[in-house]
């Protein structure tokens, strides 16, 4: 639904600056979010735990930097508990979701 929202406004932006031409079909842009999901996804996990964060557990960039050790807000972990069966399911099958599943069921929640 999204898509196909963000599809009509874009076409009616077009047309109203007069690029009506450069509107593209909505297979197209149904194949360039396919191809482009993946990297979306990673994007989000990289934004999202920053966003997700606990006020007790901010770092800095020196910490970072440190041996310090830092954890994961348990909202941010959740999330990814639901998102990685999405990325399965949408057959992101690659190292990255693999590790990601490994570090949560290995490592964060054990």
């Amino acid at each position: 639904m999204f898509i196909e929202e963000y599809h009509r406004v874009l076409g009616d932006t077009l047309s109203a600056l007069g690029y009506q031409h450069l509107h593209i079909t909505m297979d197209h842009l149904n194949e360039l979010v396919e191809s482009r999901g993946f990297f979306g996804m990673l994007s989000v996990f990289s934004i999202r735990n920053n966003v997700l964060v606990d006020e007790e557990s901010i770092i800095s960039a020196d910490d970072l930097q440190s041996e310090m050790k830092f954890k994961f807000s348990k909202m941010y972990l959740e999330s990814l508990k639901i998102q990685i069966p999405v990325m399965e399911e949408r057959a992101y099958n690659t190292s990255t979701v693999h590790c990601l599943k490994y570090l949560i069921t290995n490592t964060i929640f054990a």
